[in-house]
This record gives C-alpha cells, structure tokens and sequence, in this order.
C-alpha cells in the first residue's frame, strides 16, 4: 500500500472515534456509524415532535481520499431530498484538511435547524 493510502486510512479510524461521539447541537440528531474502510456510513435518527426517523447517509471515499472530497449519499424517499449541494463535499470547497466529521457536523445542524413538518431539502 502507499503511504497515502495508510495515512488516510489511519486517518479515517481517528475521524470515525470522533464521529462516534458527535451528536447535534440540540439533541435532535443521534449518530452511529459503521464503516468498511471506503464508506463511512452513519444513521441520523431524526427526532422530533411528530416523527422519529432513521436516515442512513453515507460516506463514499475515492481512491485518493483525502485530496478529493468524499461523496455523500442519501437514500431518496423519506424526509431527506438531497440534490448533492452540501458544501463541503463540493470539489471547490474540499481542502485535504477537511475533517469527515465537519461534514457530518454541517449534515446534523442542518436537520436539527429543519422545520419539524417539512421534507428537508439539502
């Protein structure tokens, strides 16, 4: 293996500790995650007054991760329309520093700022 590639993995089990431990701001957003070394695929379980949903987004990480940005995907249905727009995972936004966890963090504020009655455009 390149030394790119065991950096980034090594890189990605560091992320994934934290990413265990993030939860939203307000509560709405509890996170677990799963990962199989080139997806990091969490559940969001939305919870509010009239639902309690499990959303499953994943991480898909390129071969050359982390100089490309990792591509998010959200099951279409349910509560989450996702029209690719998050903006760190956006070419042009993506730095090599870029934690995963911010991503996620940007994921879970979002939902947890979201109206409780409407389908969640990101």
């Amino acid at each position: 293996a390149s030394k790119a590639v065991v950096g980034s993995e090594s890189r990605v089990d560091k992320e994934l500790k934290e990413i265990k431990k993030l939860s939203s701001p307000n509560g709405l957003v509890q996170f677990v995650s799963e990962n199989n070394k080139t997806d990091i695929i969490a559940r969001l379980k939305l919870v509010g007054r009239y639902r309690s949903n499990d959303v499953k987004v994943t991480l898909k990480l390129s071969p050359s991760f982390p100089f490309e940005p990792p591509h998010l995907s959200i099951p279409p249905g349910g509560i989450i329309t996702y029209d690719g727009k998050l903006p760190l995972t956006r070419q042009s936004d993506w730095k090599s520093s870029t934690s995963l966890i911010s991503i996620f963090t940007e994921l879970c504020l979002y939902l947890s700022n979201a109206d409780d009655n409407k389908t969640i455009k990101l």
